[in-house]
């Protein structure tokens, strides 16, 4: 995907962006994030998912594995 796992905020857009981009046509979104150019990662965020950068999705997603084992 997008070169970002190799930094800490990083691995958190990654995450927050494969979980909008599941169910959805993957090209068309792609293109549509990219073309919002250089702007501050929360704006970029804001733009591209509707969400600001944040540790919650990985703490639900977390939530919802630890569900499924019990």
């Amino acid at each position: 995907m997008v070169y970002l796992s190799n930094y800490p905020l990083g691995r958190l857009i990654q995450f927050q962006m494969e979980e909008y981009l599941e169910g959805r046509d993957f090209a068309t979104e792609i293109d549509r994030m990219f073309a919002l150019g250089r702007i501050t990662p929360k704006h970029w965020m804001l733009q591209a998912i509707g969400e600001e950068l944040s540790v919650r999705p990985l703490i639900e997603a977390t939530e919802r594995a630890a569900a499924r084992v019990r």
